[in-house]
Order: C-alpha cells, then sequence, then structure tokens
C-alpha cells in the first residue's frame, strides 16, 4: 500500500502537475489559439496585408499616371485593378487580421473600407481612376457567413458589387462607400440588416446617393427589401442630382430616420425630404418634410 502511494505521489510530482502547468501556461498565453482568437503572429500577418492592398493601390495610381503619358494604353491600369479585385477577393491568409486591422498604409493609398458594428461585415472601395468626370468605383464586401465557427472572420466569404443593379444615372460606374458607409440595425425579431450608403460622381455637376439594405443568409449577402413606400416595399432607394450642391440620402443618428432628398423634375433639390421611419421591422414612409 505504502509503495502505491509512494508511486502516485512521484508521478502526480514528474508527470501530471507538470503536463497541466503547461496547458495552463498555454492557455494565458497571448500567442495561443487556446486562450484567444488570435493568430500566432498576429502583427506580421497585419503588416503584410496592409503593405500589399497598399502596395497594389499604389501600381493603380502609377499606371494611371503613365496612361496619360504619351500614347494612351489602358491596358496596364486595368491590370493593376484587377489584381486589387483578385487579392481582396482569394484573401484567406488574413482574413482574421483584416476583420480587425485599421490597414493604415492601405487608407494612406487611397483604399477606402467600412466595417459593420458587429464586425461581420466589410466594404473596400476604391478609385479605378479609368473614368474622366465619370469616376468608376469597385467596391468589394467581405462577410463572415452564418454558420461560420468564427465570429471573428476566420472564415469569411467575398462577393464583388453590385449585389443589385441599382438604377443610377452613373449607370455601371459604381459607388462609393466611405468608412462609415454601414449603419447596422437589428430588427425586432432578431435580424440584422446591414444598411450601405454610396456615392456616385457622373460628371463635374452630377452626382447620386443611394441606400441599400442587405443581410447575411447563410452562406450569402442578400438584398434585405426593408423600405416600405406606399405601394411596395424596396432593397434600396436612389437619388440623381443635377446640381452644384451635394446633397446625400442621410439618416438620423439613432438610426431610426431615413431622410430621402426631394427633387423636381430637373433633378434639383426642393428643400424638402421624404421622411422613412423605422417601426422595429421595416422603414416605412410616413411624410413629407
Amino acid at each position: 500500500m505504502f509503495f502505491q502511494v509512494n508511486n502516485f505521489k512521484i508521478l502526480m510530482s514528474t508527470v501530471i502537475i507538470p503536463i497541466l502547468i503547461f496547458f495552463l501556461l498555454l492557455t494565458l498565453s497571448p500567442n495561443s489559439d487556446a486562450g484567444n482568437n488570435n493568430f500566432p503572429n498576429e502583427k506580421i500577418i497585419d503588416d503584410k496585408v496592409d503593405n500589399t492592398l497598399a502596395n497594389l493601390v499604389k501600381s493603380i495610381n502609377v499606371n494611371y499616371k503613365k496612361s496619360l503619358e504619351g500614347n494612351y494604353d489602358d491596358k496596364p491600369l486595368n491590370t493593376a485593378n484587377q489584381k486589387l479585385t483578385t487579392y481582396l477577393l482569394n484573401m484567406c491568409s488574413g482574413a482574421r487580421i483584416v476583420f480587425k486591422s485599421k490597414l493604415l498604409q492601405s487608407q494612406k493609398a487611397g483604399l477606402d473600407f467600412a466595417s459593420s458594428d458587429d464586425g461581420l461585415l466589410k466594404l473596400f472601395t476604391w478609385d479605378t481612376l479609368t473614368g474622366g468626370t465619370m469616376h468608376y468605383y469597385k467596391t468589394i464586401a467581405l462577410f463572415v457567413p452564418k454558420n461560420s465557427p468564427h465570429k471573428d472572420g476566420a472564415e469569411y466569404k467575398s462577393v464583388e458589387f453590385p449585389l443589385i443593379k441599382v438604377d443610377t444615372d452613373g449607370g455601371d460606374s459604381g459607388l462609393w462607400y466611405g468608412s462609415d458607409a454601414i449603419k447596422q440595425i437589428n430588427t425586432k425579431n432578431n435580424k440584422t440588416v446591414y444598411l450601405l450608403l454610396g456615392t456616385g460622381i457622373y460628371s463635374t455637376i452630377d452626382h447620386g446617393s443611394s441606400i441599400q439594405a442587405v443581410n447575411i443568409d447563410g452562406n450569402n449577402l442578400k438584398p434585405y427589401n426593408f423600405f416600405k413606400t406606399k405601394t411596395k416595399t424596396l432593397n434600396s432607394i436612389e437619388c440623381d442630382f443635377h446640381e452644384d450642391d451635394s446633397h446625400e440620402i442621410t439618416l438620423s443618428n439613432d438610426n431610426h430616420k431615413l431622410l430621402v432628398p426631394l427633387l423636381n423634375e430637373k433633378g434639383v433639390c426642393t428643400g424638402k425630404n421624404l421622411v422613412y421611419e423605422f417601426d422595429g421591422s421595416l422603414f416605412v414612409y410616413s411624410k413629407v418634410e
């Protein structure tokens, strides 16, 4: 009996306790996936992604300037835009980091991005520099699917915009989504809807404003019918302006009141707005003010 007890003490002191201490230290380690959801060497991956994106955007700027010299050739500029598009659509290695990173170098180079409050949706937008007075924008969305086991972006999907054809004077010129372009709304039936506020530049005087509603439905980012007019429910609202003054579709600070500029037949603001109010499920048209 004494032999068995003694052996047990030896086993505890030489094997079991050291193993328990090891796993405890592993759990508390700042680079451990057991204690948190960070990748090891997160800063290194962060910087790599940021620098790569920044260099791809800079390449677009360089090739744009070259296209203006001598014989015009848009092929290098189109290739540079495609490389950035492809990288964003296939950026598996840095997904978690992208959802957390501020991407300071990329922003400085000209890549703008917006993030939802819950961190599950990001929009990356840049000017392709392939237009003149009309600006052609490109946007890539990264989002975490509903069935992802990791809610920090470890598994994500990407999609190129537009999700829906937006009926604007800009045609296929795309929309610019700035850093505050995503407004997150939680409905009373626990559905999360993202409102995307975009702007377009079609000429020196023509510009547009748009609001689109989307939600993450399973493995897909889908348009969501969220704006109830007098006759139907829409997933987007657009305004095309023909005037120098800058006007946009706006939301109140609490995201519960939507103001859509009322235009005359010439595309000029009347000074009044169509008002939509959130009733917990939809934005419902209420009045003109």
